[in-house]
């Protein structure tokens, strides 16, 4: 996991990064969260890379999130099985959910460096 990617909100959508550039550009993309803003974390591009999947912000508290479940390298590419669970669930009998209270949805995770192509494959929540 890539630290400090919690606390920001980035669009819905899946991200691949390869290079330092590439990561400044998407970690400004992202809002910060908290009051106080953070560089983005230092990782070495010269030996990792990130991917990341981004369900936006929303009440974490009612069943929401985002996580990359495996990453697995095939002799053709990179493969991410992540979960979205995008639609508010059910409420858990005995918990309160207050509908202002928000969360980044997201994960981030750093990988060895690799040129293939990535492909991120969705699996039911």
């Amino acid at each position: 996991k890539v630290d400090g990617a919690g606390n920001r909100v980035f669009a819905v959508g899946t991200y691949v990064v390869r290079s330092q550039d590439a990561w400044q550009s998407t970690w400004s993309s992202g809002q910060n969260w908290l009051l106080t803003d953070s560089p983005a974390p230092a990782l070495d591009f010269t030996r990792l890379m990130v991917v990341g999947v981004s369900a936006g912000l929303g009440p974490g508290c009612d069943g929401r999130w985002a996580a990359i479940d495996k990453v697995f390298e095939t002799s053709s590419a990179i493969e991410v099985e992540y979960r979205l669970q995008d639609v508010a669930q059910p409420p858990v009998p005995g918990i309160s959910c207050h509908g202002t209270l928000t969360f980044p949805l997201n994960h981030f995770v750093a990988l060895p460096l690799s040129s293939k192509p990535v492909t991120f494959v969705r699996k039911l929540a």
